[in-house]
């Protein structure tokens, strides 16, 4: 267990310190509830019973009684409290996992399998909450019993209380040792889930590829081998947590004999009341519970810490994104590009670029595949860094602006359209608010995406899971009505020709025109034939720009 991890998890508590200080104590009166129980046993066995006092034993009875209903009335209390209080600190923890998402550096989000990401924010922030939970519902409410009838018991008989407590040592050790093999068999099952996760993401997002090549068979016993080590996984996990559990219980049951022959051995030598012994015993069983239940919610406890550890390694160390300043402009447009050099690892993409958008140009850039075209977009955007030179919006060095509020002013047409499942409105309308039904039917006109009036219910069309339902032209269509909603400063096109014939393009960049102020427009593509009307063509060849 990493202690930072778990400190910093605690912090998630300090604004309901009270409310869980509240269910602790109710928690705690619950368990004391249970420690006069033995007492009230005795006294009934050695005293109402042989005296045949009705009255005392119906006193004695309601007491049990009481105490039994006022502790389940403390027990829903405190666990309802609880709950609510580690519902609550598990949101935080949830939603401060997916910002962080947002803060992350491009080059980790595009590295990892989006599968790994889902296991570490969904499966592992689940675990916690489990395991919290048996900490606050079982650990502690079973730790004050123990010590609170502990006491008692020494009080009732040392030398029984002392065989007792002799097991506490075995049920230590064994717990120690099983629970370090539980825990690798834990580590060891959620690396098996992360694999069958990113294998069955994997045949999803490649599912025409193995079709059309017919290799279904061969998908299918890759992901059979999968499941055989994720069920392999399971099972051994089960095992270890059945052993822990029975180890637990069984040196527990091995007391609880040893006890009531000890103690019997003492009735017959007349060293110890018949009474003595049942009240000894009942309050042993009463201790006897929430150590059984200990034992039963340590799988839970020790999958709760590992998971910690490994979300906490999500929240705290990954790269951060490349731009954190805080400034904020009232962009026009205007980019530069000044001496730029930029790569993946050792391999150099851009290599001393430079270049300058301007309101109401349009500028294209050209070249052949892996010149750059699309790596020269993601820089201006600020998704990555560069090794040498800066870009500035408005002479305004990238590093002093706060990147997320510049972006709210770009309008950005990636090659690979990118739809969310929905009706058309909510596409065209996406991440932007205070938008109406003249601000989306200007937006269409420009994208001359006319086919939404033919749509069987119009802007209410639901397109399907990434625009399934539509070809390839109307979803860059509406991937081009997204982009110019909301008036951007600059609009970016990067390879529109992917499903815009020349004619179409070229519609499209007129009506941008007639945007006012009229943004800079930044074209990307690797054909010559829609070059016309640019007001500047840049042309990159491996990474450099060989001709204006």
């Amino acid at each position: 267990m990493k202690w930072p991890a778990f400190r910093r998890y605690m912090r998630l508590y300090r604004s309901s310190r009270g409310r869980l200080l509240g269910g602790v104590v109710l928690s705690v009166l619950n368990a004391l509830t249970l420690i006069p129980i033995p007492i009230f046993v005795k006294q009934a066995i050695d005293d109402a019973i042989p005296e045949g006092d009705v009255k005392q034993l119906l006193l004695i009875g309601a007491a049990i009684l009481g105490l039994t209903l006022v502790g389940a009335a403390l027990s829903l209390g405190g666990g309802y409290v609880t709950a609510s209080v580690v519902r609550d600190a598990i949101k935080r923890l949830r939603r401060d996992a997916v910002e962080k998402l947002f803060l992350v550096s491009r080059t980790y989000v595009t590295s990892q399998e989006p599968s790994v990401l889902h296991d570490q924010i969904v499966q592992e922030s689940e675990r916690i909450d489990r395991g919290t939970k048996a900490v606050f519902d079982t650990y502690l409410p079973g730790f004050v019993v123990v010590v609170g009838i502990g006491v008692v018991l020494v009080r009732m008989n040392s030398v029984l209380a002392a065989i007792t407590l002799g097991f506490g040592p075995a049920i230590m050790i064994s717990g120690r040792l099983l629970g370090r093999v539980l825990r690798k068999r834990v580590r060891h099952q959620h690396r098996m889930f992360e694999h069958f996760s990113r294998d069955v993401l994997r045949i999803l997002r490649t599912m025409d590829l193995i079709r059309t090549h017919g290799a279904e068979d061969i998908e299918m016993d890759r992901i059979t081998i999968r499941a055989a080590e994720l069920e392999e996984a399971g099972v051994q996990q089960s095992v270890w947590n059945k052993a822990y559990s029975l180890s637990q219980t069984t040196l527990l049951a091995l007391a609880g004999a040893t006890v009531l022959i000890v103690g019997g051995i003492f009735v017959t030598q007349n060293k110890l009341s018949f009474g003595d012994l049942i009240s000894f015993y009942a309050g042993f069983a009463l201790m006897r519970g929430p150590l059984g239940g200990i034992a039963l919610r340590v799988p839970a406890v020790i999958e709760g810490f590992t998971s910690l550890a490994h979300l906490d390694t999500l929240l705290t160390e990954l790269d951060a994104r490349p731009y954190q300043g805080s400034k904020q402009i009232d962009f026009t447009g205007h980019i530069q590009v000044v001496d730029v050099t930029f790569g993946y690892g050792e391999d150099v993409v851009l290599d001393g670029v430079s270049l300058e958008l301007r309101p109401g140009s349009v500028t294209a850039i050209t070249g052949p595949n892996g010149s750059g075209k699309s790596t020269l977009v993601s820089l201006i955007l600020g998704f990555y860094r560069p090794s040498r030179g800066q870009l500035l919006a408005d002479s305004v060095p990238y590093p002093d602006i706060d990147m997320i509020s510049l972006r709210r002013m770009m309008g950005v047409v990636p090659q690979h359209t990118v739809l969310l499942s929905g009706s058309v409105a909510d596409n065209i309308t996406y991440g932007r608010s205070g938008l109406n039904r003249d601000d989306i039917d200007r937006a269409l006109k420009i994208a001359e995406a006319s086919f939404v009036e033919n749509l069987p219910d119009g802007l209410n069309t639901n397109i399907g899971d990434e625009g399934v339902f539509l070809s390839g032209g109307q979803r860059q269509r509406l991937a081009i009505a997204r982009a110019v909603i909301h008036r951007p400063s600059i609009l970016i096109l990067d390879e529109p020709t992917n499903h815009l014939d020349r004619d179409a393009l070229y519609a499209v960049i007129n009506n941008i025109a007639t945007l006012r102020p009229r943004p800079a427009v930044l074209l990307i593509t690797h054909n010559p034939s829609v070059l016309g009307g640019v007001d500047e063509v840049i042309e990159l060849k491996d990474g450099r720009i060989v001709s204006r």
